[in-house]
């Protein structure tokens, strides 16, 4: 029987070498390894290619035992020797990496059963700034090497240096494996409204520390915006919420750690993806290179830029500040660009309408630019999109494994519709389908949507401050709209594995999956992905409606879409009665007028979800406000 590698992935940090993930086929069955070491220094050799400069340790056999047990580069047992036909040559080299930068390689080696060309290779370098990498190809053989890295970015004399990261404290990182610091209080009986992250994690860690969390969803499901979708082929799946997770964002790879859920890259910017715009169909390779491939009436000092190096010198005042001070620059940035919108920041920098234009739709905020531009600035300093992660198996294995942590702690079909306390205790009122029911507490954590808050009744009334946050916060909407095909043309086709397209269509972008399903030539792909007033108007058509729309767009970008599309799943947020928005989204002057009501106690009712961070729309951004709860009421008397 013939085996076949369809998937490797390696990563190099402080000297060590690990295999992060490796999927073989065999016939129709896929076999997993991940996270075996592989020591330091010396030579790795193997069947397909050589790692110079590695020790070889043996790893474990692959299952299933016997003779079909597999040796990995230097490994002493081999199958058998038609292996050597299905893998194609790659070398690496890369023995000298810095203690404190990283590479990570990822490769796809193509099989007789898809291709007999690399055509389908991808990489992802990351660590880029603090070591720069080459990567090229020689007739059939991929080299990674180290290369100088290159220069820090320059400081004034004197100043402090700044970490390159906002994070969340290593202190309340150090939570997912310490718990909650400092001696609690008596045990307390808490109320949880709501089982997404924040809910979860703060009834998670409440738990640990022996008081007793009920968790009320009125769902029949937790993780809230994290929801995978698993309606099709089997082995595949999609994420109508949540789908990444930066590597700058700790606490969200803390809590993956503990559970040990495996992580692998998720492709972001890809030169081989498409730009359809106006009608003019390149790759964004070729835009980049050449960008008056496309009109935009561009003033004359514009032309020839793209639109990352005009957002880059309009903000170059906020990276020098962050540059000499650090995050003690975040107060002056916001009390400064607060009252900005995206559409006004860039006006105020000298941007024509055209570039304006060009900005929102290559940066896919062309429905948001009267959003805060300090969300934006904030992704900036918090490097939130480089170094993309995404759960392997699918984003609910997150919560789920809070779950299982969780079960008798949980109450699924339990609506709250009033919230009633005085200086003991705090009642919910609930509606479940046995009819209407109330449970006591000595506090509640309330972590569901303000947009769905705001019809809850409360007695007595909170405060006006926390009134007009509840009402005033701003919800950005998004929709997905998610295909199955037969196969992964685009992979064929152009060459495309991972990363986005862009256009001015409707359907506003279009993400390709970074990892085919192991052994299945289906492929899901995200066929739209839309924010704000582009969203609304795709939810606010009926399901069979978005998807047919949604083909005839994809068809202009992908005319193979005809032959290959099987049927079409959708998810607009704003719909969602849980939901009613995707996540929180400042406008100008929201975050000096309402963040501080925002996170604010009520009573012995405290607030958590990523409205309650500055992450917002970020899984981290609610595990942290969770924690920040969970540790509030810990502490309460």
């Amino acid at each position: 029987m013939a085996l076949a590698v369809r998937w490797l992935t390696l990563s190099v940090r402080a000297r060590t070498l690990s295999v992060r993930r490796l999927t073989l086929s065999v016939g129709d069955r896929a076999l997993a390894v991940r996270r075996r070491s592989l020591g330091v220094r010396g030579t790795v050799t193997g069947r397909w290619g050589a790692l110079t400069g590695w020790r070889p340790v043996p790893l474990l056999p692959l299952v299933p035992p016997g003779p079909m047990g597999i040796g990995l580069l230097g490994m002493r047992r081999v199958c058998h020797q038609s292996i050597v036909g299905h893998i194609q040559p790659c070398m690496l080299q890369s023995p000298h990496f810095g203690v404190n930068g990283g590479v990570e390689v990822l490769i796809h080696l193509a099989t007789p059963s898809r291709s007999h060309s690399m055509e389908h290779f991808s990489a992802s370098i990351m660590a880029l700034r603090d070591h720069g990498c080459a990567l090229r190809d020689r007739e059939g053989e991929w080299i990674l090497k180290e290369s100088a890295p290159m220069p820090p970015e320059p400081l004034a004399a004197g100043a402090p240096r700044p970490s390159h990261d906002l994070r969340v404290p290593a202190e309340v990182v150090a939570t997912a494996e310490q718990g909650l610091a400092g001696g609690g209080r008596p045990r307390k009986r808490v109320l949880v409204i709501g089982a997404g992250m924040a809910g979860l994690v703060a009834a998670y860690e409440l738990m640990r520390q022996g008081h007793e969390p009920v968790v009320l969803e009125a769902q029949q499901r937790v993780g809230g915006r994290v929801l995978t979708l698993r309606g099709f082929a089997p082995g595949l799946y999609a994420e109508a919420g949540a789908m990444r997770i930066p590597r700058v964002h700790d606490l969200t790879l803390a809590y993956c750690a503990k559970f040990g859920l495996t992580l692998r890259p998720f492709v972001m910017g890809n030169p081989r993806a498409l730009a359809y715009l106006q009608g003019v169909r390149t790759t964004l390779g070729q835009l980049n290179a050449d960008p008056g491939l496309v009109d935009f009436d561009l003033a004359e000092h514009e032309r020839g830029r793209t639109y990352e190096d005009l957002w880059r010198t309009a903000t170059k005042e906020i990276h020098d500040l962050y540059a000499q001070e650090g995050e003690d620059a975040l107060d002056r940035i916001c009390a400064e660009y607060d009252r900005y919108s995206i559409r006004s920041f860039l006006r105020e920098r000298g941007f024509s309408e055209g570039a304006i234009e060009l900005y929102g739709v290559m940066s896919f905020r062309e429905s948001n630019l009267n959003a805060a531009v300090i969300e934006q600035f904030r992704e900036i300093v918090g490097r939130a999109f480089e170094d993309m992660q995404e759960i392997e198996g699918g984003a609910d294995l997150l919560p789920a494994a809070f779950y299982a942590e969780l079960k008798g702690h949980i109450r699924f079909g339990h609506e709250v519709t009033a919230i009633e306390q005085d200086d003991h205790a705090v009642t919910l009122h609930v509606r479940t389908g046995a009819g209407r029911t109330s449970l006591t507490g000595d506090h509640a954590v309330c972590t569901i949507p303000f947009s769905v808050l705001r019809d809850i009744e409360t007695r007595p009334a909170f405060s006006r401050r926390k009134q007009r946050a509840i009402r005033e916060l701003n919800y950005n909407a998004s929709t997905k709209i998610l295909f199955q095909v037969r196969r992964a043309f685009w992979e064929q086709t152009d060459g495309i594995v991972g990363g986005t397209t862009v256009t001015d269509l409707p359907i506003r972008r279009i993400c390709y999956p970074s990892h085919p399903a192991p052994g299945e030539e289906r492929s899901v792909l995200l066929a739209s992905y839309t924010w704000g007033q582009d969203a609304l108007r795709w939810g606010a058509m009926p399901p069979h409606k978005r998807i047919d729309q949604a083909v005839e767009d994809v068809a202009k970008i992908h005319p193979e879409i005809h032959d290959h599309f099987e049927f079409g799943v959708t998810h607009a947020w704003y719909n969602d009665p849980h939901a009613a928005g995707a996540f929180a989204l400042f406008e100008p002057h929201q975050q000096s007028s309402l963040h501080d009501a925002i996170v604010a106690p009520e009573g012995r009712v405290h607030f958590a979800g990523e409205h309650c961070s500055l992450w917002h729309a970020w899984i981290e951004g609610a595990l942290e406000s969770g924690l920040s709860a969970a540790r509030a009421v810990h502490e309460a008397g």
